[in-house]
This record gives C-alpha cells, structure tokens and sequence, in this order.
C-alpha cells in the first residue's frame, strides 16, 4: 500500500503526525516517519530516501512562515511510505510530486493555523479559522493521494539518463531476464542466496535486467522480489510499445505481455547506446523460437548457455566458481524437474515411447550366431555364441558347460545386466516411476563402459576381446542413445550432442553403419532446430560424407540438404545454392532413396514444430513421387501438405519464400504428364477455399446436442495443429464476466479444419509441438455445440466451424508418436 503522509514539529511536544491518506495506516510506521524531523542529517537534504525495517519513505523537508511558532516558521516534512521491499530506479517523479503538494500548502493564507487543532489556548480563539485551514490541508493530501500512486510508478521507470550512466561502465553486455527463468532458479536453490550472487555481475561489468510485468508475473514472495530488484534493473512497459510488437504476428503463437515486454525493454535499451550487447535469456523454449522466427535479430539464450557465457566473465573466483556449480546442477534439476511434474513437458512420455520402441529390439541378443558364425575361425565357436547368448538372456546353463564361457562371466554379467534393467526400466515406466527409470539408464550406461574397459585389459585372445567388447558397445550405443534423446526432449542441447557422439563412437566400434549415421544426423537436426546453425553445417556435412563413404544414398542426399537449409537460416545464401546444387546432381541415380528421405525428412520438421519447413520438403516429395509413378505415397505426402498448409494458416515467416526458391531446386519436373499429375494434386489445395467460403459446415447445430447425436465423421480423430488459450470479459460495466477457455485448432483430412474450443484451461504435456496429439470427441455423457466461424478464422486460421464442448471431459486427448528415433533400434 502506497501512503501520503504529512507531519509537523511541536516545539514542545516534538514530531506529531498530522494527516496519512489512505487513513488505515499502521500508526507505528506512521509515528516512525514523523520521528525523521529529529534527524538534522535528513533535514537538511531537503528531500531524502530513508528505509527503516518496516517501511521505505520518500520524505520532503520543507517551512512556511507562522505568526504563533517561537522559529517564525512550521517545520513539515512530507512523506510517500511504501512498503520495505518498493523499488524505485527515478525519483525525479516522486520529488516533482511532493514539490507539488508542497507548494499548494504555502499558498494557504495563514496555513501555518492548521496545525494548532490539538493547542487550547489557540483553539478557544480562533477554532473556526484552524479547524477550517485544518481541513484543507487534509483534503490537498487527499487530492494528491491518487497522483502520488502515479508517481511511484512513473518512478519505477528507468531515464534514458540514467542507463546513461549505469552502463558507462559496462562492456561485457546486458542481459534481459523473464519471470520463468527467475521462478527456474528458485525452485533449484529454495532460497535467495543465487539471487544476492547477481550483485557479482554489477562489480564484473555484467548487467541484468527485467521489465515489471515479468516482475508481478513471479512466482515468489513479495521479500525475495525486494532482494531480486535490489540487483536487477526493471522497467515498466506502456501497452503502446507491447500493442507494436503485435503485429504481423500469427495470433496462436502469440506470447504474453510480459513476454513481449522484454522485447520492448530491448528495443528500449537500444535507444540509449546501439553499441550494447543485448540478450534475452528464457528456459521458455515457446518465447526463444518466438523470437528466432520474428525478431531473428535479437539474441536469445537458454539459462544453461547463459551462466556458462558469463562464468568465464566474473571477477570473482567464489562467484564464477558458484555459477559454474550452478550451471552442472541446472541440467540435472530441468531433467528432473521436467520428468517429476506432471502435465510439464514433453520428456515423459517421449522417453516412455523411447524406452518401449527400444525393449523389443535392445533386449534380444545382440550378437546373432548366423552372422557371427562366418567368423567363427577367428572368434567364438558357434557352442560358445550359443551360451553367450542364452547366459545374456538369463538362461540356465548346466555347469560342465558354463567353464566354456566362464572367463567372459565377468563382463557378460555387465550385459546381462543392462538386459535387465531395460525390463525393470519398462515396468517403471509403466507405473510412473519417470525418475528412477531416467536414473537406471545413466546408471546402466556407466556399468557397461566399466565392463567395456575391463575386458579390454583382461581378455588376452584378440577376437575373442573384440567381439566380447562390440556385443557390450552395441549395448552401450543403445543406453546413450536413449540418453541422448531424454535430453532431447528436454532441450538439453549440450548434453544431448554429448551424448550423441558417444553413440555414434559405441555404434562405430560395433560396426553398426546404420546407428551411426542416424546418430550423428539427429545430432545435425538437433543443432539446427536450435538454431545452432554452425554446428549444423558442420554435423550435416560429416554425416553426408558418411552416407557416402557407407554407401547410404539418402542419407548422403538429406544430410546436404540439410547442410544447405542451415546455410541459409545463417545468412549463407549463396553457399546454401551451392550446396544444393550437390544435391541435384546426386538425385537422379537414386531417385527412390531421395524421395524416401525427403519425406521422413518433412515428417521431422512437422513433428518438431516447423510446418513452413515441412511443407516445402514434402513438396518436393511429391514431385518426385509423382515422377516415380508412386501414385499410394504421392497422395499420402499430399495429405501431409495439406495438413501442413493449415497448420502453417495464413502466417508466414519471412524465411518461407527463401526456403521454397532453394529447396525446389532438388528435382523438377520435367514431361508434361508428370507435371500435369502434380498440378492435379497441387490445385487441390486450391478446395479448402471453396470448403471456407462456399460450403456450410455441414453439423452445424442450432443448441447443444447430447454426444450420442454426433454423426460418426465427427467422432474421427483430429490432428492437433495450435492451442490457444482465450481470457475474454462479456457484459457490460460492473456486470462483466471473465471468461477462460482453450481453442484446439484441428485438422481432419475430410472435415478441414475446426477449432475445437473446451472451457478453462487444458494443460497439454507439449505446448510447444501440439503435432504429437490426436483429439477425439467422447460421444458419452456429453454435450456439445456447433457453431460457424468468423470470416477472420476462415481467412487466417482455415477454421470453418466451432466445435464448442460444455467440459473438458467431453473430449479425448491422445499422445501419438514420430517414428523419427525408431530406426534406430530396428537395425
């Protein structure tokens, strides 16, 4: 609460408090303020800041002549209290504000008579006159009660002058911070120790800042806010910068306002030295791709890559020690974390799917006696291929025949092992228990590397040691896969490539071609959706040349593709062309395998989020489909189109155009049949506009229907493509009502597009990649209603009607899954 207070000095009685506006006050606090006259150092600045425990005040000292004072003159000093932990950037507003309220109290005639109410003698001769200059002082402190409110906030507010002078000191970048990274680094410390560490950055030359929409979004109590702007710089943010950054925005990817805030105090910081280094720091990884696609110029990191750009950069060892400290237990804590809340993430149930795909394949016997068998002169005899296996699998083995395999135990135990725990995995993951299984899966991996090097200092026959160690790195190429790819889902961009290199090194001394290249060009896809653009180039290169080198055509051919396309995300447009130019020539001898690749190459940038990119890869799919004769894939890549055009609606990145011009270069049509055929399947897209502007949805329904009145097209599963979620208010003045509700924006191959719309706010696993859900309506016990569309959600969203559901109950939601990791254990 915000109070205007003002007091005065009794010569006899000493500092008296004489009016407070609102007047509920706490008394103490009010009588300590009063208690500031006493202070001679205070007074004498004339306007002063003063923190006691239990307040902050921002207090004027100013007199007026008086006829009755021994001085000749009132003492008044008059005070805005504000709670402790108040922060204020600008006192300029609140010094106008009291200078102001002063001045109207000097221009009273004989005002210094209002402060004698409580003196009798002068009140048995003139109380009409005090009681009357008494009342109008209170009603110029009331006045200026709201104005004073106003001031504080304007105060909030950084100069330009004075970031002026903050930062003309600073040369090692500023740093704008949101509210999920500040919640972030609560929930792993608990307490405010991390946030007092901040001071370190100011004394190294490294500067943070937050805007106080991202303040009052915290999740954090109001003293360790006090604490957090005591070391980060804010500022408050009109609604007329955040309304600029609007537009030309796709609506459904949309951030909040205090997201879009940081974007305003960037371009804000700009203003008063364009030299700055400025960066946006957020785990939000929605907000990050937000502003790689529509602010590519803004530079944005995730809270890991933050603390290790600036660990290097403190002068203080404790301090650089403690973020580099912090920065190890990050990774861990957003595993956990992201595996531990329900509802949060996309990591559980992608590593339960991960898990289940690899138990088929990963659990049976790696070392097949039909192939190993060719060998057998120079390794193990086919009897003991045969024990070795049933020993992994947990058969019995009859002691005369298990001194056959009896100096191998040792390190098959560490096999047999991992075997094991691949089931117990399974059975934690079918009970929930996400954290143990992610924690067996490390633990596995460390005991088969032990066994890994123990055999290869023990083991004196040469085959026989190089075949014990590819059977225990084929296993040890399937657990860091499966690590590799729970950071993934994390976004754990560094663990994950981490881990992916050891796979690709496990998968080489196995001598799994196969694992190797699907390795490395997840590593290559990994970097280039995190915009990690250099490494991809580098990635996608390697991996090209191993397609090659193994004699795998279409991964050779997509990898330089992909070479090509993060070129061109780097501003490399011209080497992108060049490179695609290498793509050409290498198409027309294995026309099969390219088509193969571009379309699974489309299904992973759909499934990670990317329809604008998709849409141009399945394209070329299509040409070449259609050029092969293959008339089945050629509509089922264009239903895939389809299904991107709507999910990519009428919103386009600037990127797209330049992403099409390069990707058709890959293969064009040619002979007028082929190209007729693909304009025959191209035009179609040109229906959806009949089906939006000529064609009536056809349920559409006068009330709401019971479910079991549903006809059975509309009980088919949808393809999710947006989720937004609305805040409306109906009504009018003080009868308004606010409203919560999410709209699913839907796809069905024979419907178009719906948006289906449930009341309050459904919580999906995967915000950020709704591709991987199916919703169905629940025909029972339910309700439903539907409704046209607006022409705005026909021209920008192709929505052409409202599914409205009375509960959330009244729809399924069901997780489907990419088969983007699967080959992987199918080798």
């Amino acid at each position: 609460m915000i109070y205007l207070n003002l007091n005065y000095f009794n010569t006899i009685r000493g500092p008296q408090i004489f009016f407070t506006y609102p007047e509920e006050a706490n008394e103490n606090v009010v009588q300590s303020v009063a208690n500031l006259l006493n202070i001679s150092e205070l007074i004498k600045q004339k306007f002063f800041l003063y923190e006691g425990g239990d307040f902050k005040t921002f207090s004027l000292y100013f007199e007026i002549p008086s006829e009755w004072a021994r001085g000749k003159k009132e003492m008044l000093l008059l005070s805005i209290i504000l709670p402790p932990d108040y922060t204020i950037e600008n006192k300029d507003p609140v010094r106008l504000l009291l200078e102001k309220v002063e001045k109207e109290i000097k221009q009273l005639e004989n005002g210094f008579m209002a402060f004698y109410e409580y003196d009798y003698s002068k009140m048995e001769e003139y109380e009409d006159e005090i009681e009357m200059l008494a009342s109008e002082v209170r009603d110029i402190i009331k006045k200026y009660s709201k104005e004073a409110k106003i001031a504080v906030k304007e105060a909030k507010k950084i100069s330009l002058e004075q970031l002026k002078e903050i930062y003309q000191q600073k040369t090692l970048g500023i740093y704008v911070i949101d509210d999920d990274f500040l919640n972030y680094l609560f929930e792993l410390e608990q307490d405010e120790t991390l946030f007092i560490h901040f001071s370190d950055f100011i004394e190294s030359g490294i500067s943070v800042f937050t805007t106080e929409e991202c303040l009052q979004d915290l999740q954090l109590e109001d003293n360790l806010k006090g604490i957090i702007k005591d070391f980060i710089g804010s500022r408050e943010t009109s609604q007329e910068e955040i309304d600029i950054l609007k537009q030309g925005v796709d609506p459904r990817r949309m951030p909040s306002d205090a997201k879009l805030s940081l974007i305003a105090l960037i371009n804000y910081l700009k203003k008063v030295n364009p030299e700055y280094d400025l960066t946006i720091v957020s785990p939000n990884q929605q907000f990050l791709r937000f502003i790689q696609d529509y602010f590519p110029d803004l530079r944005s990191l995730p809270p890991s890559s933050f603390f290790l750009e600036i660990s290097n950069s403190l002068e203080n060892k404790e301090s650089r020690d403690y973020f580099e400290s912090l920065r190890k237990r990050l990774m861990n804590y957003e595993l956990q974390r992201a595996m531990a809340a329900e509802g949060q993430g996309a990591s559980s149930e992608h590593l339960t799917w991960l898990i289940e795909k690899a138990i088929s394949v990963a659990s049976q016997p790696i070392i097949p006696i039909t192939t190993v068998e060719e060998k057998q002169e120079v390794g193990f005899s086919t009897k003991e291929l045969s024990l070795i296996n049933k020993f992994i699998a947990g058969e019995a083995i009859i002691k005369s025949e298990l001194v056959l395999i009896e100096k191998y135990e040792e390190f098959l135990k560490g096999v047999k092992d991992a075997k094991s725990a691949l089931l117990e995995i399974q059975e934690e993951i079918a009970k929930d228990e996400l954290i143990s299984a992610q924690t067996k899966i490390f633990n596995t991996t460390k005991k088969l590397i032990d066994s890994f090097l123990l055999a290869s200092a023990s083991l004196v026959e040469n085959e026989k040691r190089t075949q014990i160690q590819i059977l225990i790195a084929n296993f040890i190429a399937n657990f860091e896969f499966l690590a590799a790819l729970s950071h993934l889902n994390l976004l754990e961009v560094t663990q994950s490539l981490e881990r992916f290199n050891l796979t690709a090194a496990f998968s080489a001394i196995a001598n799994q071609k196969r694992k190797i290249l699907i390795s490395n060009y997840l590593k290559s896809i990994t970097c280039l959706y995190n915009d990690a653009y250099e490494d991809a180039i580098h990635n996608f290169a390697i991996t090209s040349e191993l397609g090659q080198k193994y004699n795998f055509s279409g991964y050779q051919i997509m990898c330089l593709a992909g070479k090509a396309i993060s070129e061109l995300l780097d501003g490399q447009v011209e080497t992108a062309y060049k490179t695609i130019e290498e793509v050409v020539s290498l198409v027309p001898n294995n026309e099969e395998s390219t088509l193969t690749m571009f379309n699974e190459f489309g299904d992973n940038f759909y499934m990670m989020g990317k329809s604008e990119i998709a849409i141009h890869l399945y394209n070329e799919a299509l040409e070449m489909a259609i050029f092969l004769g293959e008339n089945e894939v050629a509509s089922e890549i264009y239903s895939k189109i389809e299904r991107s055009f709507y999910a990519v609606g009428a919103y386009t990145t600037p990127l797209s155009a330049e992403l099409h011009n390069l990707i058709t270069k890959i293969h064009t049509l040619k002979d007028d049949a082929t190209i007729e055929k693909y304009n025959q399947q191209i035009a179609k897209l040109g229906e959806i506009n009949q089906l939006l502007f000529s064609k009536q949805f056809p349920y559409i329904t006068d009330s709401w229907i019971s479910g079991d009145q549903l006809n059975k097209n509309l009980l088919q599963p949808f393809d999710l493509l947006h989720v937004v979620v609305e805040r409306k208010h109906r009504g009018r003045g003080f009868r308004q009502r606010r409203f919560v509700y999410t709209d699913l924006y839907c796809y069905q191959q024979d419907l178009g597009g719906v948006i289906i719309r449930v009341p309050g706010i459904l919580e999906l696993k995967v915000k950020q990649v709704p591709m991987i859900y199916k919703i169905t309506l629940n025909p029972n016990n339910s309700r439903f209603k539907i409704i046209d569309t607006s022409i705005e959600d026909k021209q920008y969203y192709y929505a052409r009607a409202i599914i409205q559901a009375k509960s959330k109950n009244h729809i399924m939601v069901k997780r489907i899954f990419p088969e983007i990791f699967g080959k992987f254990f199918e080798d």
